[in-house]
């Protein structure tokens, strides 16, 4: 029993030792986040996400639009966006999505921070969805790294953390 205590105390200590990078904000033209008391327990904020289009080349959503336009009358703290911001799945043309999604965020003057989804992370296989011979449902991990490498050129880094008021926020991949 001493051994597994000693144990679990090294494993705790090694887990607070460690640190965690900042969360980079979405190049929105936003300006960075203001720092607050650290001791404010009283602030908004606002989590979103999966707003993708339906289809490859299909506009922007209409409610993700009207999100955009409700955060712009009326801002809170920050935006932590859920991922799925493209319709992705694919690298090609995926530079193109990421630049739009982030121009329908220019009027909002808060930083906003995303969460990759599956849209951003995978591939589509070449196998038909659903069938016994499919047993990853139509999507890979994109092991070539272009979709992850796309992401962290056209978004920020896929995780991090970042603190407002009284608390902090981890950030990572939500697919």
């Amino acid at each position: 029993m001493k051994k597994i205590c000693v144990v679990l105390l090294f494993v705790a200590a090694s887990a607070f030792a460690q640190t965690f990078p900042m969360m980079t904000q979405l190049p929105t033209g936003a300006p960075a986040l203001a720092a607050s008391n650290s001791y404010s327990s009283s602030f908004s904020f606002v989590v979103a996400g999966d707003n993708r289009p339906a289809h490859d080349g299909d506009p922007l959503t209409t409610p993700l639009l009207d999100i955009v336009k409700q955060l712009a009358a009326t801002p809170p703290a920050f935006v932590v966006w859920g991922g799925d911001t493209v319709y992705g799945k694919q690298d090609i043309g995926i530079d193109a999505q990421y630049a739009q999604f982030l121009a329908a965020f220019k009027p909002v003057t808060v930083p906003v921070f995303n969460a990759p989804g599956n849209h951003e992370m995978v591939v589509r296989t070449m196998v038909a969805c659903g069938t016994a011979s499919d047993p990853y449902n139509g999507e890979l991990p994109d092991f070539s790294g272009s979709m992850m490498a796309s992401y962290k050129q056209s978004m920020a880094p896929p995780y991090g953390m970042f603190r407002y008021g009284n608390a902090a926020f981890l950030i990572g991949c939500t697919g």
